[in-house]
């Protein structure tokens, strides 16, 4: 639903809505509904997520992303298909087998209500932490940095930032975060955060390699401060300031 690193959301709803009216020609015709499944794990607890209104038959979600515990779930609509992955004993009608989790599955279940009552509040406070943020970081660093894919269509989440620096002296993104010690950021999806490859997410989203290599992705949390950001701001500037004044003597 949502992109790991620019966050940027897909139209799930408009895709949803046109599979709707091939399903109803499918049936007509004789033939089954094609199922839509969609991987929420991003968006949960950052925007509202409604499966009737997007009108999906499976949903996907992971605890941890939302405050909760690591693990996830599986919403499956009544009427829609679905096999077992693992076999043995008949736990959760049969789909899974093994002993449930019951401390997890209370966790996660805890999670989801904290949103479901506080969503708006949530995705209040990201939003103007969002704004507030990259209004900073433009005053601060004019056009030595740019907002990764900040006017796509469907918008973006309002806790992730895809920052890209630029008339650095060709300074990598890791070496900015380098001289950040108290900053905790990705060069791209946390899973392969270590991979010095430019992101194909980015390249699809039409940013050149250079500048994908040259890319943070920053996020806030439900605590976090404009004091916080503020300090975010002045590391990540005093830190390019050096590498560029370093890099200027090497030249030299």
């Amino acid at each position: 639903m949502a992109n790991n690193e620019t966050g940027v959301i897909q139209p799930i709803r408009e895709i949803g809505a046109n599979l709707a009216k091939t399903n109803a020609q499918r049936v007509a015709n004789g033939l089954p509904k094609v199922g839509f499944h969609c991987d929420a794990a991003q968006a949960i607890g950052k925007v509202e997520v409604d499966v009737q209104d997007l009108r999906l038959d499976y949903l996907t979600i992971v605890g941890h992303k939302f405050y909760g515990p690591r693990s996830g779930a599986l919403y499956r609509r009544k009427d829609s298909p679905l096999l077992p992955v693992v076999f043995g004993g008949g736990q959760e009608d049969g789909l899974r087998a093994g002993t449930e989790n019951t401390p997890m599955i209370v966790g996660l279940a805890t999670a989801c209500e904290l949103v479901h009552k506080n969503i708006d509040k949530y995705n209040e406070h990201f939003s103007a932490l969002q704004t507030y943020f990259e209004t900073q970081l433009k005053n601060k660093f004019n056009d030595l940095i740019s907002i990764n894919c900040q006017k796509c269509p469907f918008g973006r989440l309002p806790n992730t930032t895809s920052l890209a620096f630029h008339n650095c002296h060709n300074l990598m993104a890791s070496e900015i975060l380098n001289q950040t010690p108290n900053l905790r950021a990705s060069l791209g999806a946390a899973c392969h955060s270590s991979d010095a490859k430019a992101s194909y997410v980015l390249i699809a989203s039409g940013v050149s390699v250079e500048t994908s290599q040259r890319t943070v992705r920053l996020s806030t949390g439900r605590d976090t401060t404009k004091e916080q950001i503020d300090r975010v701001v002045d590391q990540l500037f005093n830190a390019v300031n050096v590498l560029r004044s370093q890099r200027k003597q090497l030249n030299n």
